[in-house]
């Protein structure tokens, strides 16, 4: 089990005891990540993988779009960007936190009609990335996958820290 697993696991647990058995307990990776380095990338790591993803609270997820458009700009001044860090930000972002490919959930291959199984055939959509397909205008394609890229450094940074709290 990688550490976003671990760690999406852990915000659901009520596992807090003293197991005598075992020193690792099912909410030490939420402990790791919250002892990150980088607020920003433990923040990522909450908003990704919470149980509640999928019913977006405006509360979480807003500040940290909020602090990812102004990352963004910064970059996108620096690098002296000819498009809308904004629409980026926004655009990147989002496909970030749901990039799952919604036809086969991430499982890279289709089901079998009416049947757990799976195919033998990877899925058409996502062509077996089990990732949406990214449909972005050919403009500002390229900014949205040099943003999509540094959110995901972000994520694996806090992953990597956790992982190192944890000892693996």
């Amino acid at each position: 089990m990688n550490i976003s697993q671990q760690y999406a696991k852990s915000l659901g647990s009520s596992d807090l005891s003293d197991n005598e058995q075992s020193q690792k307990h099912d909410t030490d990776s939420l402990a790791a990540v919250g002892l990150g380095a980088d607020e920003f990338g433990a923040a990522l790591l909450r908003c990704k993988f919470s149980s509640t993803r999928n019913e977006p609270n405006p509360t979480a997820v807003l500040p940290l779009l909020k602090e990812w458009r102004e990352r963004l700009a910064k970059k996108a001044h620096q690098r002296g960007w000819t498009v809308s860090s904004d629409s980026v930000a926004h655009q990147s972002f989002w496909y970030w936190l749901y990039d799952t490919c919604t036809t086969c959930n991430g499982r890279k291959h289709g089901v079998i009609d009416n049947t757990p199984v799976l195919d033998v055939l990877v899925c058409p959509t996502c062509e077996g990335t089990g990732k949406k397909p990214l449909e972005f205008l050919p403009d500002v394609r390229e900014f949205i996958l040099d943003a999509i890229a540094a959110l995901r450094k972000f994520e694996a940074a806090a992953q990597a820290h956790a992982r190192q709290k944890l000892g693996n």
